[in-house]
């Protein structure tokens, strides 16, 4: 995933976030994804030059799963199924991680469609990254 902005702050709390985030989880050994991975770059864009930065880690893990549930508006077991529907994992895969049923999971998947306002399994990643990442952005205008 690549992030642009022209406002550096937001950087700097992206990678403070995701440095604690790298102690918390260094992978997941289960797809192999790694954690704690920021590249920084600068670009000319329309004439303006901006901060690039490439997280190796979907945004939605910069968040708590608290943070995450309140932010996409979703109970704590409907984010945990979000967060790894974002992932692709199956429904199989989904209710095996989490220990509950394969009809459980598909109800939650339902509420996930309906909470993001979606349609497609593919189309949750997409509706999970904006909210996380609008209110990224809104942490480090605050700052």
């Amino acid at each position: 995933m690549v992030v642009t902005s022209s406002r550096p702050e937001v950087f700097c709390w992206l990678h403070r976030e995701m440095l604690r985030r790298a102690h918390a989880v260094d992978s997941d050994p289960e797809s192999g994804d790694q954690t704690g991975s920021v590249h920084f770059r600068t670009a000319d864009m329309g004439g303006r030059r901006v901060l690039v930065v490439t997280l190796a880690v979907p945004p939605q893990e910069l968040l708590s799963d608290s943070e995450l549930a309140n932010v996409l508006g979703l109970t704590p077991r409907q984010s945990e199924v979000a967060r790894l529907m974002a992932l692709q994992r199956t429904n199989r895969e989904i209710a095996a991680k989490l220990n509950i049923s394969g009809s459980t999971v598909r109800r939650h998947a339902e509420h996930v469609f309906l909470r993001l306002n979606v349609h497609k399994r593919r189309e949750v990643e997409g509706a999970i990254r904006q909210r996380v990442l609008d209110v990224l952005d809104q942490r480090g205008s605050a700052r």
